[in-house]
């Protein structure tokens, strides 16, 4: 992990737990955040990020199971709704990592082929 990636991360991770405190704004507030990494990107020059997309979608986690925690609260349908919706994305981002495992030993194979 470079630096850049790892500022990016802690920003991200830390400035989410204000959703604890602030439910509504707090959530408005941590999806701009979740934006201001495509800002810090082009600002910080300490490394680089290798892989945008798997870095995002994994830090989405973060913020996405801080609103899960909030909504286990709610009443059963809702909270069943948020739940199914929090597995629904777990899915998506161990199929976007399985979709990257599949291409790197792709390239490997047709590396070793040649």
């Amino acid at each position: 992990m470079t630096l850049e990636e790892l500022i990016i991360s802690v920003v991200r991770i830390f400035a989410s737990l204000v959703v604890f405190k602030f439910n509504f704004f707090g959530a408005i507030l941590v999806i701009l955040i979740d934006f201001s990494d495509l800002f810090m990107m082009n600002l910080i020059t300490l490394g680089g990020v290798r892989n945008y997309q798997f870095l995002d979608k994994f830090l989405d986690l973060f913020y996405i199971g801080y609103f899960l925690i909030i909504t286990l609260k709610w009443e059963k349908l809702l909270r069943n709704i948020s739940i199914l919706l929090f597995i629904f994305r777990i899915d998506l981002i161990v199929s976007l990592a399985y979709r990257e495992l599949v291409n790197i030993n792709k390239n490997i194979i047709q590396a070793l082929l040649k």
